[in-house]
């Protein structure tokens, strides 16, 4: 039999037996079953994702998901400091306790927005998904008390409500659209509310109008509505909670990371003070302290910084010493881009304009639509920072490197 025959034989049998009454009805039984066992599966509310499937939001299930947890919380407070109404954010640990507190203007407990009986600030602690017709709601109240309204404080108040709810994770970077945000971590910005569903104690306190308000929560459900707890002229907000074991096991925070986390932290945001276990640490010269710390020389007569806004976007860069391999870190909206992107990229562009090697480089960009190039965010991927870092760096970087004694 030929080599063509033979094939044309094997042919006809594999036609035969994938078309046979005895496959096929084989395949419709399994088709039933699966179709019956999808039928069967019922998709998890988001609280109950959070509990069974806690690394997916905080990234692990152990000592480093608790330091996601309390990076989110310092992130609210870096983002009153940008907006100049906070000077220090303060995180205390004992244990699976952990209090973070800051001086900012304070988290809304006393704001009421009359369609259900909670406050703006519990449906951010508690929602992710407004409750039915609540957009409809909101906008016939909105213009019903906007009619009525007759002070600035009380038209404030109903703007900052018309926005109140975050409709699902993630589809806007902040509840109240305030940009742009800070995400001081390596992971993924998740919100207050799954931090409050992970916590077997959640306790929010907030000084707002002269009063402090004060509400309590256990695994995301309010054990009480907000109440106030005393007048005075205090600022800002204090949260304490408890870890839940059953989420996050007994691992401890790693402190040490932590504190070296802060101890960068103090330099991509001169002038907040972070203050972990009582340890302050605060810079006055930014990134190019950032740069002695990561340099290996410690000492070097070559050190450069520059700041400005071009185009909406907040640059900080700096460079340090001369090396054969040159240390890039580039940093956007606090997270550190592990792989780089397109700030580093332009920084790279502009200092080999200049024939510069420097042993060290960082960059910090503060914008307000990030755009990441993989779904872990380490690498910043907006095409226009490149571009836009390179031309707002070229004249600065020119005349330093022309004060340089071996300049041509």
């Amino acid at each position: 039999m030929s080599e063509d025959q033979n094939r044309a034989r094997l042919e006809r049998e594999l036609f035969i037996e994938r078309n046979s009454p005895e496959l096929k009805q084989r395949q419709r039984v399994q088709s039933r079953r699966i179709g019956r066992d999808f039928q069967s599966l019922e998709p998890l509310a988001w609280m109950d994702h959070v509990r069974r499937r806690p690394a997916l939001w905080f990234g692990d299930r152990g000592a480093l998901g608790k330091q996601t947890v309390v990076t989110e919380l310092v992130s609210n407070s870096i983002d009153q400091f940008l907006a100049g109404k906070a000077t220090f954010v303060s995180v205390s640990i004992e244990g699976d306790q952990v209090e973070v507190k800051d001086d900012g203007e304070g988290y809304p407990l006393n704001v009421y927005h009359g369609i259900h009986p909670t406050s703006y600030g519990e449906d951010l602690l508690c929602y992710l998904k407004p409750p039915e017709n609540y957009w409809d709601s909101v906008g016939a109240e909105s213009q019903t008390s906007r009619s009525k309204s007759s002070s600035t404080h009380e038209t404030n108040q109903i703007k900052v409500l018309e926005f109140s709810y975050l409709t699902q994770i993630h589809v806007t970077a902040t509840a109240d659209h305030h940009a742009p945000h800070i995400h001081f971590s390596a992971w993924n910005g998740i919100g207050i509310a799954p931090v409050n569903v992970a916590c077997k104690s959640f306790i929010v306190q907030a000084w707002r109008g002269r009063e402090l308000w004060e509400q309590r929560f256990s695994n995301g459900v309010p054990l009480c509505d907000p109440f106030r707890v005393k007048k005075g002229d205090g600022r800002g907000t204090t949260w304490r909670l408890q870890f839940d074991s059953e989420i996050f096991g007994s691992d401890p925070i790693d402190i040490i990371s932590l504190r070296q986390e802060f101890q960068h932290g103090a330099c991509i945001f001169p002038g907040l003070n972070f203050i972990l276990q009582k340890e302050e640490q605060q810079s006055t010269k930014g990134l190019i302290e950032l740069c002695e710390l990561l340099s290996s020389s410690k000492a070097t007569d070559l050190s450069w910084s520059y700041q400005c806004v071009k185009d909406d976007i907040r640059l900080d860069v700096a460079a340090w010493g001369r090396g054969e391999e040159s240390q890039f870190k580039g940093y956007a909206n606090g997270r550190i881009c592990e792989d780089g992107g397109t700030h580093v990229d332009g920084v790279m562009d502009a200092l080999a304009a200049v024939d510069w090697k420097p042993e060290v480089a960082v960059v910090h960009v503060i914008f307000e639509k990030p755009q990441f190039a993989n779904p872990l965010a380490s690498r910043l991927g907006n095409e226009n920072i490149r571009s836009t870092l390179r031309e707002a760096l070229k004249e600065p970087l020119q005349a330093y490197r022309g004060s340089w004694s071996d300049s041509p």
